[in-house]
Formats: structure tokens, sequence, C-alpha cells
């Protein structure tokens, strides 16, 4: 036991001496057994249980003793508003002249006690901005005055206020001493997005991307290809007139049908050959000269290139 503890223990026991004779052998009995209990408990720091002893000891035989140690527990459990009160009752009760010395030096010891609780006390102010008039603040469930600062416990902590039926709320934490401001804002709904309104899409960076340039590039490739095929096509009929009549610049009698076909497919095979052409290389313009999406890039072209 330390020296302040053991001295703690000494006052204690000298009321407990005072208690049993002033009050009902019974009672104070079992005030003075509550009180040791209550010690012990103290010196453990089992805040909440020391404080129910001492409370309960005070109530069978009331001592400034016991309230004294009450508001200790009070104060080491963090419960530093309801330690204040009971410091302040025990400074402000008024001892009989032939009091006994432990009372006295209890009341001297709360004052001195109740100095120091009231820097640790930490304190809140709560201000609204952009609130109406007669907007509801409360703290911890209960209703508070903005810009006035509300002394509490130390710990977590809830604000909330409610103007213009809009809510606001914010949960902060206390430490000891501390001294915090908070704002709850009602302005910020003023420059928020109207509800329902949606935002046109933003237009790809670059133009119209390489999409257009890949479809545009496929169709000039398909007519390439249609026109290869149209032109084997005439080349065949073109070998077989040739072998039919021996020589390639003369009609065959019965042939001149033929002769025509053939031509025809030469001619769509040189306008797609050459419309493909074209196409083809307009879209590969478009691929390099308007960039578009990477991803899609990736997607649509073999090997992944990014434009």
């Amino acid at each position: 036991m330390n020296r302040s503890l053991f001295l703690s223990a000494v006052s204690l026991a000298a009321s407990l001496t005072y208690v049993s004779a002033a009050s009902a052998e019974t009672d104070g009995e079992r005030a003075i057994a509550l009180g040791k209990a209550g010690l012990e408990l103290y010196g453990s720091e089992k805040w909440s249980e020391c404080a129910v002893k001492f409370a309960t000891a005070d109530a069978l035989s009331q001592s400034p003793v016991f309230r004294l140690y009450g508001a200790r527990c009070l104060r080491g459990g963090g419960k530093l508003i309801e330690a204040r009160e009971r410091f302040a009752a025990v400074v402000a009760e008024i001892l009989a002249p032939d009091a006994p010395g432990p009372w006295k030096q209890a009341q001297i010891d709360g004052k001195a006690e109740l100095a120091q609780l009231e820097k640790a006390i930490p304190t809140v102010t709560i201000n609204l901005k952009g609130a109406t008039e007669g907007a509801l603040l409360k703290l911890d469930g209960k209703e508070a005055k903005p810009g006035l600062a509300v002394t509490l416990d130390p710990g977590l902590h809830k604000a909330s206020a409610s103007s213009n039926g809009e809510t606001r709320e914010k949960t902060f934490e206390l430490a000891a001493g501390a001294q915090e401001v908070i704002e709850l804002d009602f302005n910020l709904s003023q420059v928020s997005e109207p509800k329902g309104v949606e935002q046109p899409p933003k237009p790809a960076e670059g133009g119209p991307g390489i999409v257009p340039g890949v479809v545009v590039a496929s169709i000039g490739g398909a007519a390439a290809i249609a026109g290869a095929i149209f032109g084997g096509i005439a080349v065949g009929k073109y070998d077989a007139l040739e072998a039919t009549c021996g020589d390639g610049t003369a009609v065959c009698p019965g042939d001149a049908g033929e002769l025509d076909n053939a031509n025809l497919f030469a001619d769509v095979s040189t306008g797609l050959l050459i419309g493909g052409g074209v196409t083809l290389v307009t879209g590969v313009i478009l691929m390099f000269a308007l960039p578009g999406d990477a991803e899609v890039s990736q997607a649509l072209i073999p090997g992944g290139f990014r434009f």
C-alpha cells in the first residue's frame, strides 16, 4: 500500500470509529464493513464497485468521508461531472464545531480535489452554420444551446441538430481537459446537385475514338476481299474463253454472252478493290488520328495495341 492510500485508510478508519459510536450498532457495523470493502476496491481501481460500496455505507451512516471516497471513485471511473457534484456537496456541507477531525479533513481534501477536477472536465461548443432561427440542438440526446460551452465527461459523444426539416449529426471524442469547438453546417445542402436530374455523359477525350476507325477499316477490308473474289471469277471466265477459242482476244461464235459476263465480274472486282482500299486506308487514318478509350482498343484490335 502506497503512502497516500495508507493515509486515506487511517483517515477512513478514524471516521468509521466515530460512525460506530454515533449510530445504531447494526448500521454502524455494516457501514464499517462496507467502508473497508470500498477502500480495498479503491486501491484496486475498481471504480464502479467501490462507488457503490461507499454510497451504501453513507446511506446506512452518513459521513463526509464516505461521500469523499465515493466522489474519488467516480472520478477514477471517468464520471467527472457526477464526481464534481459529489465533491461540491462535501465542501458545501456545514459541520458542527465539534465534528470529528476526519470529517473536517474530508472537506479540506475535497475542496483541493474539486479545484483540480474542474481543470480536467472537458468542454465542447457546438456552432450551427446556416441554421434557421429556432433550430434544435441535442448533445447525447439532451437539448443544448448552440454557441455555448457545455461540460461533458471524457469519451465519445454525439451532437445532432435539426433546422428547416434537415438534420446534421456528428460523433466526436473528448479528452480530459479538452476545449473543443464543433460546427454543424446546414449550408452544404445549398450547393449539392438537385436530386432526380441526370447529368449528361462526358464526351470521350480526343474525339470519337478508335471504334469508328475499326468499323470503317473492317468495311474496307471486306470490300477488298469481295473484289478479290470477283476478280478471281473473272480471270477464270477469261481462261475458259481462251481455252475454247484459242485466242483470248477473239470471241468465239455463241460466246459473246460469256465474255460480257466475264467483263462484268472484272468491272465489279475493280470497283470493290478500289473502293475497299480507299475505305480501309480511311479507317486506319481514323484509328491513328482520333484515339479513343484504350480498353476499347485492346478489345477490338489483335494484340491489344494502344493508340
